[in-house]
């Protein structure tokens, strides 16, 4: 047993972190800070060097640098303290992975991210099951937010986890050459699949769909085949989609949701989006220093209560888009910052690793709706594998 445990290495330490991010909400922060305690541990005990090239990664700190200078004219000091916490993440990784000469088996860290992402989905299933019929109310436990609530983990998260699952097992199916290895990773990719439509969030569902369009294209050279593959998922999608509307509560009702009226999903948004235009012209310091960290949620609920949106009010509604936030609270430098922590985005990662450029695609459309840096299973997994995926590209 003790042998086991020393022969644990950093990927190890990350990857559980990674189980305690998906499956505990109170042991997160926890295992966050395992993990640094062990990787400084580890650096100052193989004297591990620093890394003196790569200028560019000091580009992973900026963001975080900015939002920290901010609190100089934040209009909510204490917001501010509680931003800078939380943005923690979009520090530290940088400076222990990218700074030293770390060694880290990426593949390794994926291995532990199936598992827990596919544990986590199999637990909440049961669970819910469980409940209803300890209960006898066969609709409550399978609603969208109580059927990951028993983890403690918001849906749409735990739907981003599976679809960067998704992205390294269908690498990982592609490169094997072994019939074995195919066949288990297929298996784990249809399993990844449902479980996000079960969970039925919306967003996710449209970055998967563009995923395995991606790939249709992508491994498919004559024209009459690339439209019979594409006809042939469109097929497909559309019985699988017609059977989870039917078995899964949570696809049902995203997917009414998303036909709905004004106070579902696209309305609550839009009128947020409307707010935070509002908050723009009325303040034009914006564009150059912004409302400084943690102030854009007060701007907003004041539009709330000035235009008699009760239900954002009671609700307090965020900002739900990463860009408009960074633009409100840091202005356009900000806004710059951010964008630019989507390194995987650039040309060469299109063609030098697919898996990185698709990983920041995800997170960059997923931006577009949620503000994943506000919440640490957001900030947490996008800041790890955002610095160890350019780690892995750059010889860091």
């Amino acid at each position: 047993m003790l042998g086991r445990l020393k022969r644990l290495d950093i990927s190890d330490i990350v990857g559980f972190s990674l189980l305690l991010l998906i499956f505990s909400k109170k042991l997160n922060s926890l295992s966050i800070i395992v993990t640094i305690l062990f990787v400084i541990y580890s650096i100052v005990k193989n004297k591990t060097e620093a890394n003196k090239n790569h200028k560019s990664k000091h580009i992973f700190i900026m963001y975080f640098a900015l939002i920290l200078v901010s609190l100089i004219w934040t209009h909510n000091f204490e917001k501010g303290i509680k931003e800078i916490e939380k943005s923690l993440s979009l520090l530290i990784f940088p400076l222990i992975f990218l700074y030293y000469r770390v060694q880290i088996n990426l593949k390794k860290i994926f291995h532990y991210l199936v598992v827990g992402t596919l544990s986590a989905f199999l637990f909440c299933l049961i669970y819910a099951y469980i409940l209803a019929y300890k209960t006898g109310d066969i609709w409550t436990p399978f609603r969208y937010f109580n059927f990951t609530g028993s983890i403690g983990i918001h849906p749409g998260y735990l739907s981003m986890y599976l679809v960067v699952s998704v992205l390294f097992l269908i690498e990982q199916f592609f490169k094997s050459e072994s019939k074995k290895k195919k066949y288990i990773y297929g298996v784990l990719i249809v399993c990844s699949f449902f479980s996000i439509l079960y969970i039925g969030t919306k967003s996710t569902f449209f970055i998967l769909i563009f995923v395995f369009v991606f790939y249709i294209i992508k491994q498919t050279n004559k024209k009459r085949e690339l439209f019979k593959y594409l006809l042939l998922f469109m097929i497909a999608l559309t019985v699988i989609g017609f059977i989870f509307y039917n078995i899964s509560y949570g696809f049902r009702t995203r997917i009414v949701f998303l036909l709905n009226g004004k106070f579902h999903n696209l309305g609550e948004r839009y009128e947020i989006y409307k707010g935070m235009i509002n908050i723009i012209q009325n303040n034009p310091l914006i564009h150059f220093i912004g409302l400084g960290a943690g102030s854009s949620q007060e701007f907003l609920l004041n539009y709330y209560s000035d235009h008699n949106l009760s239900e954002h009010l009671q609700k307090g509604l965020g900002t739900h888009n990463a860009y408009f936030k960074a633009y409100l609270e840091q202005g356009f430098l900000g806004l710059i910052f951010l964008l630019i922590l989507f390194q995987g985005l650039r040309k060469k990662y299109f063609t030098k690793d697919i898996t990185y450029f698709l990983f920041s695609f995800a997170f960059f459309s997923f931006g577009l709706i949620e503000h994943f840096l506000d919440l640490q299973h957001g900030v947490v997994f996008f800041s790890m594998f955002n610095v160890l995926f350019y780690k892995k590209n750059n010889g860091l």
